[in-house]
């Protein structure tokens, strides 16, 4: 886990990387970026953490994996997946949207549900992902450690 701040004339800015999720130094973006009690999580895409496609052809096994990976980055940064409030979701097939809904009825289980969109694409960057997530969600605690 690596955490750098920004600070600016509003509140300071917290960059969080992980070295429990997907890589994502080299291609230059964070994994998430706190503003206050707001964190907004990059697009998920179902990689382990060397940057192996997980669950190849099955969108419910891409998802579950997408989501663990936005559960891994709120629990470092002290949160939980009740705290997400906004999720978005990009598909490369609508026939897709069925079972990747299973699954985050599945994950968001205990009353808790956020918004949500979710938008059918071409094709995502990473060969072979069918779903990528993005969520945003308020942290209890004010900055993140």
């Amino acid at each position: 886990m690596t955490g750098a701040s920004m600070t600016g004339s509003a509140a300071a800015i917290l960059v969080h990387d992980s070295t429990d999720v997907s890589p994502v130094a080299q291609i230059g973006i964070a994994h998430a970026v706190q503003a206050g009690n707001t964190v907004h999580i990059s697009g998920m895409v179902s990689v382990d953490v060397d940057g192996i496609l997980v669950g190849n052809g099955d969108v419910e096994a891409q998802t579950r994996r997408c989501f663990e990976q936005i559960e891994t980055l709120l629990v470092e940064m002290g949160g939980s997946l009740s705290n997400v409030v906004k999720i978005t979701t990009f598909l490369v097939d609508l026939a897709d949207f069925a079972p990747m809904t299973k699954v985050r009825q599945d994950v968001f289980s205990r009353g808790h549900r956020p918004a949500s969109s979710a938008v059918v694409v071409a094709a995502l960057v990473f060969p072979g992902a069918l779903i990528e997530i993005e969520a945003v969600a308020v942290l209890p605690n004010q900055m993140a450690e």
